[in-house]
């Protein structure tokens, strides 16, 4: 005797009837926007010292500041920290005997689809804001 409802077993409009459809590869774009604040040290500006009718003050003048260059000096680019993972990944891979007593089969498996993950992609737009 079966769990099916009468008639049900063969049925080939049931759930449990339907073929599996198998996973196919698609090609697809992926466009993502990302933003961090963060500090940075530079050199490239100004100091001023100006007097007014209230004495002598100072200020730093940041308008001919190259924030792109400061940024790309403290800190890693998307790109660059995507390459990065891409090879300390890749490492790890390569030297699998030597860290798979370190690390379990569920890491193998997400240090695979990191790996994968840090390949391709690249910078479309980039903009460094400095806001006072």
């Amino acid at each position: 005797m079966s769990n099916y409802p009468a008639g049900a077993a063969n049925d080939p409009y049931a759930p449990y009837n339907q073929p599996e459809i198998p996973e196919q590869e698609f090609e697809v774009t992926i466009c993502q926007s990302v933003s961090k604040t963060t500090h940075i040290y530079t050199d490239d500006y100004a100091p001023i010292s100006e007097e007014d009718e209230e004495g002598y003050y100072d200020y730093i003048d940041t308008s001919d500041t190259d924030w792109d260059k400061a940024y790309k000096d403290n800190e890693y680019t998307i790109p660059e920290i995507l390459e990065e993972c891409r090879k300390l990944t890749e490492n790890i891979l390569d030297n699998w005997e030597y860290f798979k007593q370190k690390l379990n089969k569920p890491d193998l498996y997400n240090i695979k689809r990191l790996s994968e993950s840090c390949k391709d992609w690249q910078l479309d737009d980039s903009e460094v804001i400095h806001e006072q």
